[in-house]
């Protein structure tokens, strides 16, 4: 595999369980970041970990409920009305924190208790 920059990956999984997202591969290492937005269901959960470490875990979410990163926070809810692009705090952005991994290390996201109605989860990065 040649080196790549940009969407390393992305997963639009919605239902309960653990959704791994990217996996370095063999013989290389990546520095990455995180972009999401999703739709909870009623009372769901979602957690983001890298390589096994959890980032973050919501409590749980009211239904219709956004879920999103920015490129100051890792994780917010807001209302869809709430998201306008008009600052940073309701633009979804990469989050800004680099994530520095190697080879079989992995980033995934876990939705709990009630399905997701929609997810665009992206890794980016360079590998």
């Amino acid at each position: 595999m040649s080196d790549a920059i940009g969407v390393l990956n992305a997963s639009a999984a919605v239902a309960v369980g653990t959704n791994t997202v990217y996996t370095v591969p063999a013989g290389h290492a990546a520095k990455v970041q995180i972009m999401f937005r999703g739709v909870a269901g009623s009372n769901s959960t979602l957690a983001v970990k890298i390589n096994g470490m959890t980032i973050f875990t919501t409590a749980a979410l009211t239904a219709a409920t956004v879920s999103y990163s920015t490129s100051t926070v890792a994780h917010k809810n807001d209302a869809a009305a709430s998201i306008v692009g008009s600052a940073v705090g309701t633009t979804i952005a990469p989050f800004a924190q680099t994530y520095m991994l190697s080879a079989d290390d992995t980033v995934s996201f876990v939705i709990g208790t009630a399905d997701f109605s929609s997810m665009d989860f992206q890794v980016i990065g360079t590998q």
